[in-house]
């Protein structure tokens, strides 16, 4: 099966006009209008990181670190923002990028405990609290001990 094929030859008039339509719109896009100068400000606001650092230490009544107890950290300017981490074996926890006002909160044994700090933002001040555990504390120091005691070995039966 062939293909059909056709050829009309060659026209002068429809290479004319399309040489014509080339070159006008070539023309065209040479010529230009007297703009106004447009501003390109690409100077951007100065963006302001957070330099705070700020640690939280907690004591029960007695003067006792207060480990595995999580502190809340939050504040609103520049923007709403909200993290907790948990103390460690000395009862501290650090937080850094800290704008110049937060609030710190803490949920313990005795109750719960708020305060609004301002925290400088150079240095690395520290933040100590006594808390009022009414002697959660100290329930807590057992309940680790009785974890951390080693538990007694039952003597293996004599053999015969």
């Amino acid at each position: 099966m062939a293909l059909p094929v056709r050829f009309t030859g060659f026209s002068p008039r429809r290479s004319t006009a399309l040489g014509l339509m080339l070159v006008s719109t070539f023309l065209a896009s040479c010529g230009s209008m007297p703009r106004e100068p447009v501003s390109s400000n690409l100077e951007r606001p100065k963006v302001k990181f957070n330099q705070g650092r700020m640690s939280v230490v907690l004591v029960d009544e007695y003067g006792y670190s207060l480990p595995g107890l999580q502190v809340f950290l939050s504040w609103e300017e520049p923007s709403f923002y909200k993290t907790s981490a948990f103390t460690d074996r000395q009862g501290q926890v650090t937080f850094s990028g800290i704008p110049d006002v937060a609030e710190v909160s803490i949920h313990h044994p005795g109750g719960y405990y708020s305060s609004t700090v301002l925290v400088p933002q150079s240095g690395r001040p520290e933040l100590r609290v006594i808390l009022d555990t009414m002697g959660g504390g100290e329930q807590m120091r057992e309940r680790e001990r009785a974890m951390l005691a080693p538990r007694p070995q039952t003597p293996a039966p004599a053999a015969p």
